[in-house]
């Protein structure tokens, strides 16, 4: 996998809100360098499902979106979970 960006949770809500023109600096950079982990979809969906009731639709039809968009950019949190693994290490161990 080449070098890329990992994508927050709130830098995805603000490309959800349409928020700081990220459309356009996501289309700048390529959105195949763009990456975001599980645990920012999990808080997505923890958002839309914990949303006001008038906003839960569009929130859960916008995370759905998201989550196409992003389907062959999102990265396994399990992976880097393994004892051994660098995420892990002490830096002094690496």
């Amino acid at each position: 996998m080449s070098a890329g960006y990992l994508l927050d949770t709130n830098i995805c809500v603000h490309f959800l809100r349409g928020e700081h023109r990220l459309n356009e600096k996501f289309a700048a950079i390529g959105l195949a360098q763009c990456f975001v982990s599980e645990i920012t979809v999990a808080e997505l969906l923890f958002g839309a499902a914990n949303s006001a009731p008038v906003w839960q639709a569009r929130q859960w039809q916008q995370v759905a979106e998201f989550r196409e968009l992003f389907a062959e950019q999102v990265l396994p949190i399990g992976p880097t979970l393994e004892i051994g693994s660098v995420a892990t290490k002490r830096p002094a161990d690496r």
